[in-house]
C-alpha cells in the first residue's frame, strides 16, 4: 500500500502549504533505501505541496547510498555519506543517511537568503511565499550540479546534487524584478 499526504496523512501537505504561505521552507529526508518514491510513497517525502523540499543522499563519488528517489518526488540530492555530527555523548562521530544530506540543503537556503540584496528580503516581507517559491526555484535550477551524474542520483526533479555555491551565488544575482518576471498572470511562480 502507497503511502501518501492524502487521507490519513493529509495534514502533511496542509501544514506545509501553511507555512509556505508565512515564507517558510521545509526540507525533509526521504527514506533510506533504494526505492523509487514516485512508486512505494513516503510520508513526507511524497506529499506534494510545493514549500516542502525533498532530500536524499549522495556519496563522494555522486551515487545514491542505498537512499530513495524519484524524480517527480524527490527534489535533489545533497552529500549525506560519512558526514561528521555530534553525538548524545557530548562526541564526533560520522554518520550516513538522508538525515545527514538534508541538513545540508537547509543551510543552503539560509545562506541563499543571507545572500539576497535587500530589495529581496524585503520583498519577502511583503510577499513571503512568493519569495519561498523563487528560492526554491532557484535551488533547483540553479543550484545543483548536474553534468557528468548517472544513475538514481539523476532520477530526482531537479536531477542533480547541491551545489552551495551556484546556490548562494543564484541569490546573489535575484532581483525583485526577476522575482516578478517569474509570475503567472495568477500570481504564482512556475517549479520545477
Amino acid at each position: 500500500d502507497q503511502q501518501s499526504c492524502t487521507g490519513s496523512y493529509i495534514i502533511y501537505n496542509e501544514a506545509y502549504d501553511i507555512m509556505g504561505q508565512e515564507g517558510i521552507l521545509n526540507c525533509a529526508a526521504t527514506a533510506n533505501a533504494s526505492w523509487n518514491i514516485d512508486t512505494v510513497g513516503d510520508v513526507p517525502t511524497g506529499c506534494a505541496s510545493d514549500y516542502l523540499i525533498s532530500v536524499t543522499n549522495s556519496t563522494s563519488s555522486d551515487n545514491l547510498a542505498s537512499a530513495g528517489y524519484g524524480q517527480t518526488t524527490i527534489d535533489l540530492a545533497a552529500p549525506g555519506s560519512s558526514i561528521l555530527s555530534t553525538t548524545s555523548t557530548s562526541g564526533y562521530s560520522s554518520y550516513t543517511g538522508t538525515s545527514m544530506a538534508t541538513p545540508q540543503v537547509t543551510g543552503a537556503i539560509a545562506l541563499m537568503y543571507a545572500a539576497a540584496g535587500e530589495d529581496v528580503i524585503n520583498e519577502s516581507i511583503i510577499n513571503p511565499a512568493k519569495v519561498a517559491l523563487e528560492m526554491k526555484n532557484l535551488l533547483l535550477t540553479e543550484g545543483v550540479d548536474t553534468q557528468g551524474l548517472s544513475g538514481n542520483i539523476t532520477q530526482t526533479v531537479s536531477q542533480g546534487r547541491l551545489n552551495l555555491r551556484k546556490a548562494v551565488e543564484a541569490a546573489e544575482n535575484v532581483t525583485v524584478t526577476s522575482l516578478l518576471g517569474d509570475l503567472n498572470n495568477d500570481g504564482s511562480i512556475n517549479v520545477l
